[in-house]
């Protein structure tokens, strides 16, 4: 272990207090290294996992279980719930059970028998009849207050209609005080006929999006169209049998009309692969637009058909630009000017596009394409070379009013987990307000992938084949938590505080130096961590009572005077740990790590005050 005034670890015992001299070898062996790695180990916001906190989540995903989830509060009890919709994996015709999660005092509790089981249909259960979901919405439709459920079904073939329709499951409120859950009622949405032949159609939708299109105060749905069949490349779906994407009106009570010819163009409706939409007042003018993206098949781009503001309801322009492989996209304010911009799921390198204002003829202004940034490495490539990834999300996890990036590594049609694949969480650092340099990072502790990756506290293995991802307050202690549905099922992990850590008195040039835990009182001890280092490489740690920075061979030697040298070795990783114990009275230590070689390298310095 690591203590001052007492025995350090290493094959040799060292006194950190003793006044032996600093080996002069070591200061002759010392010159300029390699450039500064900084950029590691920001520990902009922490994560714990909690399975207390969702206590069926390892039944809930698998590889059975494909999901996707929207959350909000469902009995307006002030805490956030959650909604899981299921399917087979990828493109198939496989059906599965939806769940219902209260939260309960912040545990997520499976209360779908109870409150999701109702149905206006004969021998329907609601959440407990398999359909074949993609995708999921949680909104109003009502105008109670209460928000319903609405899902959207794919390649569900052969199957009634309150099964390949998408569902609506009405929040039916409370009764004498008491929330009385959910009921499927298959008449509120109407059966979907070809447009040209009026005959009664399957749809295979891949999204929905909710929002008030003909300012009327009641909230409307989109749906998106997927052609494909259960094969990528395979054969598409007929003229005859395409659904294309669908607007239906809400009459102010929950039912629904189908509007699509009446308010938009073929163009603008005309879908093969649209596996994501949203509807929202991207120009500012007061009127809700509709956001897609398309891919795989022709036509591939991303498009916005603009709302009519005197004419809400109807959309006359129609604009679309073509993008890296469009895969997924989102809508969030990611430089906080106000605007929306937009998050894209690319099947090259994820990229987003800011808002930069209108245009004169009132079409956004969009930037140009911003790539996603890491520290090292990137998206590893899977299927055909490809970067395949799917659903994201823009929320502000740390808030400090600049919202995060966070993209699901699992694609929801190629049939394949692959090795290196895993969500990817993007800190948004900053940058000039409505301006297009903001930088979305991945940040990590090291090079090595032993260490945490985008937030600290969560390691690759956590993150590895991820369906969704949903961030809310689980526990109500104001911070955002996620919860991660994957293939190695869904787990809650609660933002905690980053862990203390003393003073980084820097002048590094190579390895990451860092001693964080408690703040070394008596009881609460920390870990020296070096990162960044060669794997099995000797370290010596050098220790002195205070700092006076001074160049030797072009390093900057910072502990003064050297009383103690510690011999250690870094793991395959490049990494090594200390314990140092806390308590023990009052003192101040200064500590350096220094690799030999034929290109030395220091680590920053850190300042490690202890404790009575």
């Amino acid at each position: 272990m690591f203590q001052h005034g007492g025995v350090a670890s290493g094959s040799a015992k060292f006194k950190l207090g003793a006044r032996k001299a600093w080996p002069l070898c070591l200061a002759a062996a010392l010159f300029l290294a390699h450039p500064a790695s900084a950029q590691f180990n920001d520990k902009w916001a922490s994560f714990q996992q909690s399975p207390s906190s969702l206590p069926s989540g390892a039944q809930l995903s698998d590889d059975n279980h494909e999901t996707d989830l929207a959350w909000g509060d469902i009995d307006l009890d002030g805490d956030t719930d959650l909604v899981i919709v299921r399917k087979e994996p990828f493109t198939t015709t496989g059906m599965r059970t939806n769940v219902l999660l209260l939260n309960e005092s912040g545990v997520l509790v499976d209360r779908t028998a109870a409150f999701a089981s109702a149905s206006d249909v004969a021998g329907d259960l609601g959440f407990l009849t398999a359909t074949n979901d993609r995708d999921v919405v949680l909104v109003d439709l009502t105008g109670d207050g209460y928000p319903e459920i609405i899902t959207a079904p794919e390649h569900t073939i052969g199957q009634p209609k309150h099964i390949h329709h998408p569902r609506i499951y009405v929040n039916l409120g409370r009764v004498g005080g008491v929330w009385q859950g959910f009921r499927y009622e298959d008449s509120r949405f109407p059966a979907l006929l070809h447009l040209a032949s009026g005959v009664l159609l399957e749809p295979r939708f891949m999204a929905v999006a909710a929002g008030d299109v003909n300012d009327d105060g009641a909230v409307d749905l989109y749906f998106g169209d997927h052609d494909t069949g259960t094969t990528l490349f395979g054969s598409l779906q007929q003229e005859s049998e395409d659904t294309e994407d669908r607007l239906l009106i809400n009459d102010g009570n929950g039912f629904f009309t189908d509007a699509t010819a009446l308010s938009l163009s073929p163009a603008m409706i005309k879908s093969r692969f649209c596996n994501s939409v949203v509807l929202a007042d991207v120009n500012q003018d007061g009127a809700v637009d509709v956001i897609k993206q398309l891919t795989y098949q022709f036509p591939e781009y991303l498009s916005v058909a603009y709302n009519d503001p005197l004419n809400p309801g109807s959309f006359a322009v129609h604009t679309t630009g073509i993008a890296p492989a469009p895969y997924f996209i989102n809508a969030g304010d990611l430089n906080s000017d106000g605007r929306l911009d937009l998050a894209v799921t690319s099947n090259e390198n994820d990229f987003v596009l800011f808002n930069m204002g209108n245009k004169p003829a009132g079409d956004v202004n969009w930037s140009a394409t911003k790539d996603v940034q890491f520290l090292s490495g990137g998206e590893p490539a899977g299927y055909l070379g490809l970067t395949y990834s799917s659903n994201n999300l823009i929320a502000d996890l740390d808030g400090d009013g600049w919202d995060e990036l966070l993209i699901a590594d699992v694609d929801v049609e190629i049939p394949t987990y692959a090795p290196d694949f895993r969500l990817h969480l993007y800190h948004n650092r900053g940058g000039t307000v409505g301006g297009d340099d903001i930088d979305l990072v991945e940040e990590r502790a090291s090079l090595s992938d032993n260490n945490w990756v985008g937030a600290h506290g969560l390691l690759p293995d956590d993150l590895r084949w991820t369906h969704d991802v949903a961030v809310f307050d689980v526990n109500g202690d104001g911070a955002m938590d996620m919860i991660l549905s994957r293939r190695e099922g869904t787990q809650v992990w609660l933002q905690v505080a980053a862990p203390t850590c003393q003073e980084d008195l820097g002048y590094g040039d190579g390895p990451i130096l860092e001693v964080c835990g408690g703040d070394l009182s008596t009881g609460n001890d920390a870990q020296l961590t070096l990162m960044g280092a060669l794997p099995q490489t000797p370290m010596f740690l050098a220790i002195g009572p205070s700092s006076l920075p001074t160049q030797i061979l072009g390093t900057t030697v910072v502990p003064f005077p050297i009383t103690s040298v510690i011999a250690l070795t870094t793991d395959a990783t490049g990494e090594l740990t200390v314990p140092v114990p806390g308590g023990g009275g009052s003192a101040t230590l200064v500590v350096q790590a220094f690799q030999l070689g034929v290109t030395p390298i220091s680590s920053s310095a850190i300042k490690v005050d202890f404790k009575p």
